[in-house]
């Protein structure tokens, strides 16, 4: 387990965001739209990240195929784990 994943860099980032939104922004519309903003940023950022570690992945056990002799590591990066591949 990753104690500081993406996730949580994610999460700590834009909740500090929100925090700002809120101290400073009197109006509710407009800090309301700034929520909906940060709430956009935050979903773009972990489909980032999603498709980042599904291309590693995928190119980890690509290289594996390629170059059989190396011994290659598994990610599975929906858990953030890795795991050696037996061959």
């Amino acid at each position: 387990m990753i104690l500081f994943g993406p996730d949580t860099v994610i999460d700590t980032v834009q909740n500090m965001k929100r925090m700002v939104v809120n101290q400073f922004i009197t109006d509710e519309v407009i800090r309301s739209a700034a929520h909906n903003y940060i709430d956009s940023q935050t979903e773009f950022a972990r489909m980032l990240v999603k498709n980042t570690f599904d291309l590693a992945a995928n190119s980890l056990s690509q290289c594996g195929t390629m170059f059989p002799q190396f011994k290659v590591s598994k990610v599975d990066a929906a858990n953030n784990d890795t795991h050696s591949e037996e061959k």
